[in-house]
């Protein structure tokens, strides 16, 4: 299977960032001393990747928005291979945190913990200011999950909100502690989707956080809650074996991140292959006009209004949902409905991302009812609308979309 070299892939649609842990680290701390705005690292496996398939806003609205996306997880490299695609690297969270850590010590940036079972945020912190002289770790706060007599804890070294250090708190008590902290990197270990949902919703409330990092099961392996698979094992991609052998309990989970993960993407290249997205595509008109809209990730690409048919939707009703989500009107009067008007192969980088083929649509031709104080446009889909003639839209349209615009307006002058 031919493989292409990328540093940047997308595996369930979920984006991958193939370096180095050297280079990821060197990212990291160019970042935090320029810090010129809050930024984000998660670390996807293929767990996470297998989660997305079920919610994409978690994709588009997280994992999508980082700053960086590390390859934590040896299934990826297989995934990536299965796709027809190399993933060169992986950066474990325990060695990213080992690292980043260290740097921390060098540069005095101040360093805050949060989540893991109860005591092991503590005892993570002890390890590392231990490792790396001249660490700060300002504040370690656990998930309030489980006592763990093998840690056996030492009294709490971190002051702040009393006994009561973990994720009960409300969230505006624990934010609070974190900016009394005033922590520059925040380590957030509550595990996939939850830290990462956590990170998002939260890390505008805490100004003194430059860079926040979901660690996920991190703090275990620090603390000597749970043991690292041999190097050996590691870098054979036989890590998930020692964790079924010493935590047989995981088995849902790891055989989720084995053998379900790489069905599902099998299943995804088949896709690739075969199958084309239901889509639905609006030519909407008023006074004689056609609405083009401008696409968000890419200015000057205009286009006519479109969307994706969810699994057991009518067509119909698609597009009366897309046209709501993507434009926000619903101020239409349907003209015309052209079943499989259209269909287009997308470049290999979209089939990744959304894993099919291409797009075969169905167009509606509408009338709009409305006034343009009306259009609501997505912000994170499009930036802008223009009512043209049906000579302007074809100039203005991106050259992909001419094809498609063309055969549109030949249906509107039959009607």
């Amino acid at each position: 299977m031919k493989q292409k070299i990328s540093t940047q892939l997308y595996i369930l649609g979920v984006r991958v960032d193939d370096i180095s842990l050297p280079e990821a680290l060197q990212k990291a701390e160019s970042e935090l001393k320029l810090a010129t705005a809050q930024k984000f690292i998660v670390t996807p496996n293929p767990e996470m990747c297998l989660y997305t398939t079920g919610d994409e806003r978690y994709r588009r609205d997280i994992l999508d928005r980082a700053f960086l996306a590390l390859p934590d997880g040896f299934g990826l490299k297989i995934g990536a291979w299965v796709l027809g695609e190399r993933l060169r690297h992986r950066v474990t969270g325990v060695d990213f945190t080992y690292g980043l850590m260290e740097r921390a010590a060098g540069n005095g940036w101040r360093v805050f913990l949060l989540g893991g079972e109860e005591g092991v945020a503590d005892r993570c912190a002890e390890v590392l200011m231990r490792r790396y002289e001249g660490l700060k770790i300002v504040e370690a706060f656990d998930g309030g999950k489980t006592q763990n007599s093998k840690l056996n804890p030492e009294p709490r070294k971190f002051s702040g909100l009393g006994q009561n250090h973990n994720l009960k708190l409300k969230t505006d008590a624990l934010t609070s502690a974190i900016n009394k902290a005033k922590p520059d990197i925040l380590l957030v270990a509550l595990g996939a989707p939850k830290q990462e949902k956590w990170i998002a919703e939260n890390l505008p409330k805490l100004p003194s956080v430059k860079l926040a990092i979901g660690v996920g099961g991190t703090f275990d392996f620090i603390s000597g809650l749970v043991r690292r698979a041999p190097r050996f094992m590691r870098a054979l991609g036989f890590e998930w074996l020692w964790r079924l052998l010493i935590q047989p309990w995981r088995f849902r989970r790891i055989f989720n991140a084995t053998i379900k993960f790489i069905a599902t993407v099998l299943k995804w290249r088949l896709r690739m292959w075969f199958v084309y997205r239901s889509n639905v595509v609006g030519l909407i008109v008023k006074d004689d006009k056609v609405l083009l809209v401008e696409r968000a990730d890419e200015p000057g690409h205009w286009q006519l209004p479109q969307g994706g048919i969810d699994r057991g939707e009518e067509p119909r009703g698609a597009f009366f949902r897309e046209m709501k989500e993507e434009i926000g009107i619903d101020a239409l009067s349907i003209i015309s409905h052209i079943p499989r008007f259209f269909r287009y192969v997308w470049p290999k980088i979209n089939q990744l991302m959304q894993g099919y083929r291409g797009q075969r649509q169905e167009l509606f031709i509408a009338e709009f009812k409305g006034e343009d104080e009306d259009i609501k446009l997505d912000q994170d889909e499009l930036v802008s609308f223009r009512w043209v003639s049906r000579d302007e839209a074809l100039s203005l349209a991106h050259p992909v979309r001419k094809e498609q615009l063309n055969r549109a307006l030949s249906f509107l002058t039959q009607h």
